[in-house]
């Protein structure tokens, strides 16, 4: 048997060509940009699986959830500012959701040896995330004497992930796609032409 010989150049083949490039780019279109992610996978009876359901079934037994935030200060030490730290700690430690405050003051190697970065760990009785912007700008409020003092605060752990802007995934998802479609187009621009 002989091998199936590609059309003759001309409009048939060009057509063909157009016609796969339009089908994929619909596809391509109507997939990823408008598709909705999902992260609720099951693999039932795979060790993953097992491991995962032990995790959360034990993931309310710990502690909570501990999130640093970092206090600053361009001159000077933190010990300047002592007073307004100390505010925000108790600030931060009568809020809902805490467990618990450590005062950098206090805890072993909680400030650098320069005296200008301190961290102070929280501790929520869940991850933070799970309770919104709103928690957070009550977090704000809280540490609102030390940045009124001169105080750089900034959030690190969960508390952080709350606090960052989110991202704008569909421009990344219109630029990826734009960019599969150009290598597409000279892909195939190159198979109708040899």
């Amino acid at each position: 048997m002989g091998r199936a010989r590609p059309a003759p150049p001309g409009p048939l083949r060009e057509q063909r060509v157009e016609g796969a490039c339009h089908e994929v780019v619909k596809a391509a279109w109507r997939g990823p940009v408008w598709a909705a992610f999902a992260d609720d996978l099951s693999l039932p009876g795979t060790s993953a699986q097992i491991g995962a359901d032990l995790l959360a079934e034990h993931a309310d037994a710990g502690a909570g959830s501990a999130s640093l935030i970092v206090f600053q200060v361009a001159s000077g030490s933190l010990a300047d500012h002592r007073a307004a730290i100390k505010e925000t700690v108790e600030r931060l430690g009568a809020l809902d959701h805490v467990e618990g405050v450590a005062d950098p003051f206090s805890a072993p190697g909680a400030v650098a040896e320069d005296g200008r970065t301190g961290l102070v760990a929280v501790t929520f009785a869940a991850d933070p995330v799970g309770y919104g912007t709103d928690y957070l700008g009550r977090v704000d409020e809280a540490v609102d004497a030390a940045r009124t003092a001169g105080v750089a605060v900034d959030y690190g752990s969960r508390l952080g992930q709350l606090a960052r802007p989110s991202a704008n995934d569909a421009l990344s998802e219109v630029i990826g796609g734009a960019v599969a479609l150009l290598l597409l187009l000279l892909t195939l621009g190159s198979v109708a032409a040899g």
